[in-house]
């Protein structure tokens, strides 16, 4: 009986239960620009494990590689130059999905700097 019980309860436990996520990240950095676009409006209303999005700006006429990041809709700056063109070329051949969070808010400089980490969206199965 506790044997059948045991079955009924691990088949009542929901799917996205028996996976679990695991953060690799690839890239930590200052997100350059930030300044220069919606940045400083909406620094207030950000913080740290926020959620960012990431767009490729293949046409951008300073940077063929360039990763736009947006918060909430809006452009709050890039990746790097120099550090975007292995991640461009990821997200160029849509093998993988990166995805993109606020690590840490600093207003210790000229202007409030937020750093922000990738990573790619990886499930890890706990059973097969």
């Amino acid at each position: 009986m506790k044997r059948l019980i045991t079955l009924v309860g691990v088949s009542l436990i929901p799917l996205p239960g028996l996976t679990k996520s695991k953060k690799v990240w690839l890239l930590k950095f200052g997100i350059r620009g930030f300044q220069y676009y919606e940045g400083p409006n909406l620094i207030e209303k950000m913080q740290a494990g926020d959620r960012l999005e990431l767009r490729r700006e293949a046409e951008n006429p300073f940077d063929k590689r360039a990763i736009a990041i947006y918060y909430q809709n809006q452009k709050i700056g890039f990746v790097p130059r120099e550090k975007n063109e292995v991640l461009s070329r990821l997200m160029d051949s849509g093998s993988i999905k990166l995805v993109a969070e606020v690590l840490q808010l600093r207003d210790d400089v000229s202007w409030n700097e937020v750093y922000a980490g990738i990573y790619p969206e990886i499930e890890k199965k706990l059973f097969a």
